[in-house]
């Protein structure tokens, strides 16, 4: 497992993993006021600003930032890791969790998580495949645990700060060891000659004096201190080494020779082979320090050749590989003369080749933070920010298919005195960024999150498996991104908790049978009992014992039904009294007792009805109904009729009610017309 600062390759099918597991950091230095102000929504068009609307991620300065997967589930997007100062002067540290987008409040606050005038680090130094957190700040040297699930065991180290810090993983004895290094203020006393050079440092950028000057400065002071002064400022300048003995257990061990620094980086990488070297710059007790450590494996640590490294403070390091080869190291800061950004070209065996300004297209910058991600076709992005000699604010994505000669990509916020990190999200550039965007004494705490323009999509959540997703429940990704798990493309579920792919819905009230609790047809069973085993559009199905009264007599649907199948619909028998269940109840009684010689014929009839009685019979009226009992004919001139005619009347159902007065009597004849 590589520390986040260590060189990697990445191949063009591996790159998300990688990039979920590997990534970077910077802090930088001073300020003191500050004050709140609008961040501004204007970028270049390439990328896009996720956090416009000041609610979003917690503004820091001063800070780290990660991109990594804290709980290595390998879903193709990476959590965020933001630590800083935030616009109240309080430190703190946060986790958003990535789950189908970044919420607005963190995941996760760690518990004395102060980040203040440090630096942080993300490693998997116990090898479970979780990365870990180790932080250093005024609120003393700590590491995060990780167990999982957002789940962190705290280890204090030390419980006194140190300002102007940084730390690294390195190989040690066959384990892993943290290194830290910075000022220990509590070691000058206050009013000391001592306390006030080194004060006189610290404040430099709030009095608007550039770094190269404010250095200069202190060594001068340093050399014309008395002896006392000299020892109290080296004894402030620390650093220790702690190794990692399994467990949550940790034992301090010797450093050796390396000289302690302050206001400036250190950084580890395998810049010859398998072991972690130290990177190294800053300001020692009395100069500004550039200088590589190589890694002996016996817990010992040897200078390399004096003179390859810039010596620069207010500085940071950055150790990556891109453009294939050895690891990089890409130095920027301020040495005792000039604003300077060099990339120093691996050749091996502890060879390197300096790239100035000129040949990289990299920006002379100090308080800055510079990453680089490759996107596994040749293509290498570095984020870059920073301050220009003068102090102007610098943000700018860049590019190069060669490693050197980056060029403009788009436009980033200007910030300094924070920290960039960038990787890919289910392929797709991000960019995390936090910093300063003011000048001192008036400073302006930032975090911005960008994300590689795209056309957008809406994909709905489909809770109940069907393949169609609830309108109501949606998020937007990239066209062509991975379409995430539980979300589908087409949207509309008109039963978004019920499986129900033939999105049924008898009554068109845009909620589906399956999750209805109408009935439809009026039958007495609500429509999601009846889904999938009767028909919720048909009153007779199910089909009912004569009897059964649970039917709704105003539904139409109910009323047109014929459940009995008598030839009368269900309203009409309703209305008469019968039963709609029962095949042999039927409307109105009848006399045939008196009426029984009354025949009509043919029945069926295509038009014209035959009817013939006995002479002892005074027929009274005759009325013609259809099936849902509306009077289509009626008359009392009966006397000599002896043909009806149906013949203007549509194929289906009458009924003939025949009265007669002598003797009194009623009979109904269903006739089929046809």
């Amino acid at each position: 497992m590589n520390e986040c600062n260590s060189a990697f390759v990445i191949s063009l099918t591996l790159k998300i993993k990688i990039m979920k597991r590997l990534l970077f950091i910077c802090m930088l230095l001073p300020s003191f006021m500050m004050v709140a102000a609008e961040k501004p929504n204007e970028v270049n068009s390439s990328i896009r600003a996720i956090d416009l609307d000041m609610n979003a991620l917690q503004d820091v300065m001063r800070g780290y930032v990660y991109l990594t997967d804290f709980n290595n589930d390998n879903n193709g997007v990476l959590d965020l890791f933001v630590s800083g100062l935030k616009p109240n002067l309080e430190g703190e540290s946060f986790i958003y969790e990535y789950d189908n987008g970044y919420s607005a409040s963190p995941t996760l606050t760690l518990p004395n998580g102060n980040m203040d005038e440090g630096d942080a680090s993300l490693f998997d130094f116990n090898n479970d495949l979780f990365p870990d957190i180790a932080m250093v700040s005024r609120s003393g040297v700590r590491v995060y645990i990780n167990n999982g699930n957002l789940s962190f065991t705290l280890v204090t180290l030390v419980p006194t700060g140190l300002v102007g810090a940084s730390l690294a993983w390195v190989d040690y004895n066959g384990t892993v060891a943290l290194y830290v290094t910075g000022l220990n203020e509590a070691l000058l006393p206050i009013g000391s000659r001592a306390s006030e050079i080194v004060q006189n440092l610290y404040s430099a950028q709030s009095r608007g004096i550039e770094p190269s000057v404010a250095i200069a400065a202190y060594h001068q002071d340093y050399q014309n201190a008395n002896t006392n002064t000299k020892s109290l400022i080296l004894a402030a300048t620390e650093n220790m080494m702690f190794q990692y003995d399994g467990g949550n257990t940790f034992t301090s061990v010797a450093v050796g020779s390396i000289p302690s620094t302050h206001f400036g980086k250190v950084r580890s990488g395998k810049l010859n082979g398998s072991l972690r070297d130290l990177v190294i710059s800053g300001i020692d007790a009395s100069d500004a320090y550039g200088q590589i450590w190589r890694n002996n494996g016996n817990g010992t640590f040897t200078q390399v050749a004096i003179g390859i490294l810039e010596e620069m403070g207010f500085s940071n390091i950055t150790i990556n590989v891109f453009d294939g080869g050895l690891p990089k190291i890409t130095l920027t800061g301020s040495s005792t003369t000039e604003i300077l950004t060099i990339v120093y070209q691996n050749n091996g065996n502890y060879s390197f080749t300096p790239l100035d300004s000129s040949v990289t297209g990299l920006a002379n910058l100090y308080s800055a933070d510079i990453q680089y991600v490759e996107d596994g076709t040749g293509k290498t992005y570095v984020v870059v920010q920073g301050k220009q000699p003068g102090g102007a604010l610098y943000g700018k994505l860049l590019s190069s298919t060669t490693g050197v000669g980056f060029a403009f990509e788009a436009n980033l916020t200007p910030l300094a005195e924070g920290s960039v990190a960038v990787g890919f999200n289910d392929g797709r550039l991000v960019i995390l960024q936090t910093g300063n965007a003011g000048n001192p004494p008036s400073n302006i705490p930032q975090t911005w999150l960008y994300e590689e323009s795209c056309t957008e999509i809406t994909v709905y959540r489909d809770s109940d498996g069907d393949d169609i997703g609830d309108s109501s429940d949606t998020i937007t990704i990239c066209d062509g991104d991975p379409i995430p798990a539980g979300y589908v493309l087409v949207g509309g579920d008109n039963c978004p908790v019920t499986f129900n792919p033939d999105q049924d819905d008898a009554n068109n009230d845009g909620e589906g049978d399956a999750c209805d609790d109408d009935d439809s047809d009026g039958d007495g069973v609500i429509d999601m009992e009846e889904y999938g085993i009767t028909n919720p559009s048909d009153p007779c199905d199910p089909n009912f014992d004569p009897g059964y009264t649970g039917y709704d007599p105003e539904n139409n649907i109910w009323r047109q039904g014929d459940c009995d199948g008598d030839g009368f619909l269900n309203g009409f028998e309703h209305s008469q009294g019968t039963d709609p269940y029962d095949f042999d109840d039927i409307p109105l009684s009848v006399n045939d007792n008196t009426l029984g010689s009354l025949k009509l014929w043919p029945n069926p009839t295509g038009g014209e009805l035959n009817m013939r009685s006995d002479s002892h019979i005074t027929l009274e009226t005759i009325t013609i109904s259809n099936v849902l009992g509306q009077k289509l004919f009626w008359t009392d001139n009966v006397e000599l009729m002896e043909i009806l005619d149906l013949s203007e009347y549509p194929k289906g159902m009458y009924l003939i009610k025949v009265e007669s007065s002598q003797p009194k009597a009623v009979k109904i004849y269903k006739i089929l017309k046809n």
